[in-house]
């Protein structure tokens, strides 16, 4: 059997099919990686917008705690320049001002103690003085609101009223202060 003969243009649709067929693997073979390679870079580009993202929060968390560092070296400097008693001097003169206080109260502190420790890693020492008081009721509340009142760096730390038949009216008040040291506490 003999093969027909094609006509002119039916000589060129194999070649052109074949042509086709090379065209669309070398397509397939470029563009195929390709899109991989984009479709990675984009989901690489997602991931690393992520990580800038908590990096910039981390650094807002970080720029907010160092804010909040600043402000308490300021407060702490502020405290122990302006709060705190400096010298023996000042600490003497806070205690008269205290008897003077207690004085003014219109009560009687027939025996009172102050001791000294130092603040371990600060340069300070807590000051600490037990008065127990004696008087009237409207006397003893008088001593409380002057203690508050006080422009100096005090704390009431233990305020117990007691009865007693023989003294009357007796309020412990236990105070404290502190007062810088010159040396860090131990």
């Amino acid at each position: 059997m003999s093969r027909p003969r094609r006509t002119g243009w039916q000589r060129f649709v194999a070649p052109v099919v074949a042509l086709f067929g090379v065209n669309l693997a070398l397509l397939a073979s470029f563009t195929g990686p390709r899109l991989a390679q984009e479709r990675h870079s984009a989901e690489r580009l997602a991931s690393l917008r992520e990580r800038v993202e908590q990096q910039r929060s981390r650094t807002e968390t970080l720029r907010e705690r160092a804010g909040v560092a600043r402000a308490n070296a300021r407060q702490l400097a502020r405290f122990y320049e302006e709060v705190v008693c400096s010298d023996e001097a000042a600490r003497f003169e806070l205690i008269e001002s205290l008897e003077r206080d207690l004085a003014d109260a219109g009560v009687s502190t027939p025996r009172r103690s102050w001791s000294r420790e130092p603040v371990s890693g600060l340069p300070l020492e807590r000051v600490t003085g037990t008065l127990p008081t004696r008087g009237s009721y409207g006397q003893l509340t008088a001593l409380l609101g002057r203690l508050e009142r006080s422009p100096a760096f005090l704390i009431v730390e233990q305020v117990q009223l007691r009865h007693s038949e023989r003294e009357g009216a007796v309020l412990d008040v236990a105070v404290a202060t502190y007062c810088r040291s010159g040396e860090a506490g131990s």
